[in-house]
């Protein structure tokens, strides 16, 4: 017997001894006996090894070896052979029967050859299961029935045309094994980071032969190898000890375990060195999204990944490549937290290797500070603009200036060591407001400005004397009036006749007016007055007048109320001529017309007489004359100013504010130092009254001394100039110190597609969303609600998902602010569907059905789509356990279909599925049978045509005339034909056929024969009649109207 051994077991099978008894598990490496019988369980594969050549042994079977030639256990000496029987023996017996045909000779001369006729046989000849290898064509025969008995009665037939081939013995060499050639293939290794790696192949090879793996590394260092080959002719092996840096080759070599072998080589490279990577230096930045670059020497096209940890912990990743060049560069996406903050870079090369650097640098975004020194008011039109700032020494300062006329200019001024820098206007500013921006930006890049506000006045004031006259005071009064501001110092030098110099000061009035006496006597005769004055902004005016003292003169003094609303005003004065003296007063108003009116001293020296015609309004002039009994007179000229024309007085707007003691300002064009009185109501009816002074700039300004009650307030304000004139104003304004309301209306969970959205009372507000993932990631976003009070803000990408915290503040235009906060879900991921796949069916109604970790309240959405482009959709949930399932509504046209599903989770998440796999078929398959006839066959050939695919089962029932019924399979071949043999023989007489089969689609057809009848009755021996010449007649039985009737000829 040749050596048997078990080389692949796929299943579960026994092997029982024969000279033991003993039943073991059967498994790879075992030998097999003579008389070991191997038995497989059903599903169970085994391959043996005979003598190197694989064979098959099938499921549900007994296998005694050596090989049986047929599995079937009913076979009779004289239809069947088995392996232990003679052969000699059996062609003895086939020579025994007679009328043997040609092939049959060649068969049988086969037989008692020497050759072996089951060891080696081109293609498969023998049919049945079995093989050699992947080229041989060892097999074994079943011969079939070889002659049959009938009763002697002639038949004639048409013989059947056959296509048999002659079967020739391979060759084969001396031990009886066929000769093999084997390959071995080694998988391709390539440029690897792993020292030991798995070297992998393919074989031809039998599994179990020995696989010799010979690896040298590029230092010369040798390992060997060994590995089995698998079921599936791989093989693997991992390398023990770690190769070198740098190429190494593997030698491999097969070897059956009949001798044959086969060997293969490959090279590999390792490569352990991780590439180089550089952080270019970062330093100090004012950009919160700074661009990182630096430098590998990794490939082209690799990816840098760049890891940003900000001063707050809050971290981004950042991937980039590499350039031709080497360099890298990627732009950080979220703004980082001002301070430190550090940059991990990582790179990998092609084989795993990776290399990391890390770098640090610091967020500034606080700008320098700088100021404008004040801008006095001034004169000069090219002014020095100075100021300090704590940018880096040497830092450039820009100045803008633009004049009362919009004219502009810039010039630049260096920052001292001190942190000073000034620079000359370099352009003449028109008269009035200029202002100035100052701009610097330090080394970092962050921006600071300042600005002030300056005037030019080159327009010197007015100042005018009042006449002195002729007066017989030594002393005499010095008055005027001038344009200069109130307080401004009026300089006057009074010369007498005989040269002497008098320099006195005095301060302008709230109305514009100055008055003085000269200190020492002036001598008599005509003395000059020389009045000047300087406005702030350093102009100055002069006017000069004469008047004469004569003691003999009496002394005179006039008053004039002055501005006055009066426009009959009262015209007084004293003087030391005698009670009685005519007083003679000449008034010039503003449009030149004159009044000339007198009255008398009194016995006090007073005198006192009312402009009889109103003046108009302006500056009027008063000439009064006094003389005495004797003639002696005295003379004074005055002016004054009627105004008519109250003041003007605005408060400045103050709204809505959560400020209960709210600030009131506002301006006047009264003059300085003039009294505002201001009443404050509030919503409750309580009055509070405060008094407050105009300042120089004309503004006033004063807080609210107690609370005011939440609601509507009044504020009037009142001034009176210094004529008498009134001027008056007052707003309305509201006290709110109750805080907006504020809702967040993004549900939870959301994947965060719609951002953060809801809505406060209060339109156009600012808001600050604070976000905070599990993480400790926090994000604060500043924003403001639209007209309607609502408000939406993205969520950033650096929010992780997850439970978030989200704080909302709204702060009204009163100050009045309201927070609130929630917790959402941020939930990104979506669900997960599956949906079971679409067959050809004839269901035009089919069941959708599938599975979803999607909640049971969240819509799946079933959209079907027929070969006619009709579309139906159909909406269902999912059960507790994630299944759904629904029937298509409407009947679907024949054809292709297309199922889609969506579904939309609760957080916005959408999962979609789409299958074309879907096949209505109503239509039935096209089954033929082949007509039955009268046979003497028990077993006869069922054959017919059907339009089904190649390898559809036909079923065939057959029952005979006993109503026997057998049922049997036969595959459809590839012309769409079916053929096969009834199995078990048919008892004589009728019977039918029915054969019936189902497509893919689940559509049966079936066909129906009752036309067969078995006769296995001889028909009656003919007789013949004897006549005379050459013609034979007789009877005979005929089954069959036509057959032929053999008689033998003997003569």
């Amino acid at each position: 017997m040749a050596e048997v051994i078990i080389t692949a077991i796929e299943g579960q099978a026994s092997l029982t001894r024969f000279e033991s008894g003993e039943t073991i598990a059967l498994t790879v490496g075992v030998v097999v006996y003579e008389g070991d019988v191997i038995s497989t369980e059903t599903g169970t594969q085994v391959t043996v090894s005979v003598d190197g050549q694989l064979r098959i042994l099938p499921a549900n079977t007994n296998t005694t070896f050596p090989l049986q030639l047929d599995f079937t256990d009913s076979n009779s000496d004289d239809e069947f052979a088995v392996f232990d029987e003679s052969l000699e023996a059996l062609a003895a017996t086939l020579e025994t029967q007679p009328d043997q045909s040609e092939s049959n000779t060649d068969f049988l001369d086969l037989l008692e050859g020497e050759e072996d006729i089951l060891e080696s046989l081109e293609a498969t000849a023998a049919g049945l299961d079995g093989g050699a290898g992947t080229e041989g064509g060892s097999n074994f025969v079943r011969v079939g029935r070889i002659n049959e008995d009938v009763n002697p009665v002639g038949f004639q037939f048409a013989p059947n045309a056959t296509d048999n081939n002659e079967l020739e013995p391979n060759n084969v060499n001396g031990t009886g094994e066929q000769a093999q050639d084997i390959t071995i293939v080694l998988d391709p290794i390539g440029l690897t980071s792993d020292p030991t790696p798995t070297v992998t192949g393919t074989t031809s090879a039998i599994p179990g032969s020995t696989v010799t793996l010979t690896i040298t590394d590029s230092e010369g260092n040798v390992q060997t190898l060994t590995t089995s080959v698998t079921a599936d002719n791989t093989f693997s092996a991992d390398v023990l000890e770690a190769l070198s840096d740098g190429a190494f080759t593997v030698d491999v070599t097969v070897t059956e375990p009949t001798g044959n072998t086969a060997d293969n080589s490959t090279t590999g490279e390792i490569d352990t060195t991780a590439p180089l990577i550089t952080i270019d230096t970062i330093g100090t930045l004012s950009d919160t999204t700074p661009t990182i670059t630096g430098t590998t020497d990794a490939t082209a096209g690799t990816t840098v990944t760049l890891v940003i940890t900000d001063s707050e912990g809050n971290t981004q990743t950042v991937t980039t490549t590499v350039q031709d060049d080497g360099t890298y560069s990627a732009t950080v996406p979220e703004s980082l937290v001002e301070g430190d903050f550090i940059v991990n870079a990582s790179v990998t090369d092609e084989v795993g290797n990776t290399a990391t650097a890390e770098s640090a640098g610091i967020i500034n975004v606080t700008p320098p500070t700088i100021t404008i020194d004040s801008i006095a008011l001034g004169n000069d039109t090219t002014p020095t603009i100075s100021g300090t700032t704590d940018a880096e020494p040497g830092s450039v300062v820009s100045l803008t200036i633009t004049d009362s006329n919009g004219n502009t200019q810039v010039i630049e001024a260096t920052v001292q060591v001190d942190g000073s820098y000034s620079a000359d206007t370099q352009v003449e500013l028109s008269d009035g407001e200029f202002t100035v921006l100052a701009s610097v930006t330090n080394q970092i890049g962050n921006t600071a400005t300042a600005t002030a506000q300056g005037e030019v006045d080159t327009q010197a004031p007015t100042i005018s004397i009042n006449d002195p006259g002729n007066n017989g005071d030594s002393t005499p009064n010095i008055s005027g009036t001038t344009d200069a501001a109130p307080g401004s110092e009026i300089t006057i030098i009074v010369t007498d006749s005989s040269g002497a110099d008098q320099t006195i000061t005095t301060t302008v009035l709230a109305d514009g007016t100055f008055s003085i006496d000269v200190p020492n006597a002036v001598t008599q005769g005509e003395f000059s007055v020389l009045a000047s004055v300087s406005d702030s902004a350093g102009n100055t005016a002069e006017t000069q007048a004469n008047g004469i003292f004569d003691p003999s003169s009496p002394v005179l003094n006039v008053d004039v109320t002055s501005p006055t609303n009066d426009a009959t005003p009262e015209i007084s004065g004293e003087t030391d001529a005698p009670a009685g003296s005519n007083v003679l007063i000449t008034v010039t108003d503003s449009e030149g017309n004159e009044q000339t009116f007198t009255t008398i001293v009194d016995e006090t020296g007073n005198f006192s007489e009312t402009v009889p015609t109103e003046l108009n309004e302006g500056d009027f002039s008063v000439v009064v004359s006094v003389t005495t009994p004797t003639g002696e007179s005295a003379t004074v000229t005055v002016t004054g100013e009627i105004d008519q024309t109250s003041p003007v007085i605005e408060i400045s707007p103050i709204g809505s504010s959560n400020d209960d003691t709210p600030l009131i300002e506002g301006t006047t064009d009264a003059l300085p130092n003039t009294t505002v009185t201001l009443e404050i109501t509030d919503s409750n009816g309580v009055v509070q009254s405060v008094n407050v002074l105009v300042q120089e700039d004309g503004t006033f300004s004063v807080e609210t001394p107690e609370p005011l009650a939440e609601g509507d307030f009044t504020v009037s304000a009142t001034v009176t100039d210094a004529a008498g004139n009134v001027g008056t104003t007052s707003i309305n304004a509201v006290i709110d110190t109750s805080g907006p309301s504020i809702v967040i209306e993004t549900g939870s969970p959301t994947n965060g597609s719609e951002g953060i959205g809801g809505s406060s009372d209060a339109p156009n507000a600012e808001i600050v969303v604070v976000i905070t993932d599990n993480e400790g990631n926090t994000v604060t976003i500043v924003d403001t609600t639209d007209e309607n009070g609502e408000f939406n803000v993205d969520i950033p990408d650096s929010i992780q998902e997850g439970d978030i915290d989200v704080e909302v503040t709204v702060t009204d235009d009163t100050g009045n602010s309201t927070t609130t906060d929630a917790t959402i879900e941020l939930d990104v991921t979506p669900p997960t569907v599956t949906l079971t796949p679409q067959a050809e069916g004839n269901d035009n109604t089919p069941t959708i059905s599938g599975t979803t970790d999607a909640s049971t309240t969240d819509d799946i959405v079933i959209t079907i789509i027929d070969s006619q482009g009709e579309q139906q959709t159909i909406i269902t949930n999912a059960d507790e356990n994630g299944n759904f399932s629904v029937d298509v509504g409407e009947p679907l046209n024949e054809g292709s279909y297309q199922v889609t599903v969506e579904i939309t989770d609760e957080a916005g998440n959408t999962a979609t599925v789409v299958d074309n796999g879907g096949i209505v078929d109503t239509t039935p398959p096209v089954i033929s049978l082949q007509p039955q006839e009268i046979t003497n066959d028990p077993t006869p050939q069922i054959s017919g045509t059907t339009d089904l695919a190649a390898g559809t089962t036909i079923s065939i029932t057959v029952t005979d005339s006993q109503n026997n019924t057998q049922n049997f399979d036969i595959d459809v071949d590839e012309n769409g034909d079916f053929n096969t043999t009834v199995p078990v023989e048919l008892s004589e007489g009728p019977f039918t056929v029915v054969v019936s089969a189902t497509d893919n689609a689940g559509n049966t057809a079936s066909a129906q024969d009752s036309n067969g009848v078995i006769d296995l009755t001889a028909p009656d021996a003919p007789t013949i009649d004897a006549g005379n010449g050459t013609v034979i007649t007789g009877t005979a039985e005929a089954t069959v109207p036509g057959h032929w009737l053999m008689i033998p000829w003997m003569h």
